[in-house]
């Protein structure tokens, strides 16, 4: 509950930083056109009323443009920042932010002690859809996966394609029994969207829950993967799920 409290007012944070710095741009667009008008009423050379009422909305027009390329500027930046942590195909978190994300839900965990689930997942017979159907229906069954993720998995969950045909999610705050129960829906949920298109996909997924921390994300990724390579060895299309310790 602390992690989901943390985030919610880190959010809030956030929003609050954005309006605050909105308002600074107004505020200075104003005071530097208030500025601006005090210099004209200063000058010795005689100007009528009429031509220093413009002169100042024109001086606050500028100004203001100029504070709105600013917050589109500021946009953009954050929106090519998150673009570098997301996939581009599917919409999940990439490497890097699955990495960055689920390094900071692990030192919440142990900084709370909480148990936290991680799962590696790889994709069974996926190079098969690829040589005989191209790699654009490869492409929809990555698309396809990562929508069952979105579907099936809580808002608090962390899901990443880690490159080719490999996922990895984090489970905050979740137990073995709960975290066990809600990955199989998963492989299930990916058997049979695959099934009624006639596709040979499913899922080999590994995950282990932690109830102490790992020494880091690689350790647990490490954990996991060698769950799923156990999986694949048994038949392929199933979860593989251990608690440590």
């Amino acid at each position: 509950m602390e992690n989901l409290v943390e985030e919610a007012t880190e959010k809030r944070r956030r929003l609050i930083r954005i309006g605050l710095g909105q308002q600074k741009r107004e505020l200075v667009a104003a005071l530097s056109a208030t500025s601006w008008l005090v210099v004209d009423l200063q000058r010795t050379v005689p100007v009528s009323l009429a031509v220093q009422l413009w002169n100042v909305l024109t001086e606050l027009g500028v100004f203001v443009t100029v504070s709105c390329l600013l917050a589109a500027l500021e946009q953009r930046l954050e929106r090519e920042s998150k673009r570098g942590l997301t996939d581009a195909l599917t919409g999940l978190k990439n490497r890097r932010g699955f990495d960055e994300a689920a390094a900071a839900e692990i030192d919440r965990a142990r900084r709370y002690r909480h148990p936290f689930t991680v799962a590696f997942i790889d994709l069974d017979d996926f190079k098969l859809v690829n040589d005989r159907m191209g790699h654009e229906a490869g492409d929809r069954v990555l698309v396809g996966v990562a929508d069952v993720f979105r579907r099936r998995l809580r808002a608090v969950d962390l899901a990443a394609r880690l490159g080719g045909d490999e996922f990895a999610l984090l489970l905050p705050e979740t137990e073995g029994s709960q975290a066990k129960a809600l990955l199989q829906d998963l492989v299930d949920q990916v058997l049979h969207r695959f099934e009624s298109r006639g596709l040979p996909v499913a899922l080999s997924m590994g995950s282990v829950t932690f109830q102490t921390p790992p020494r880091g994300l690689d350790d647990a990724l490490r954990q996991a993967d060698a769950l799923m390579y156990e999986a694949k060895r048994e038949g392929k299309g199933r979860l593989l799920h251990k608690t440590y310790p």
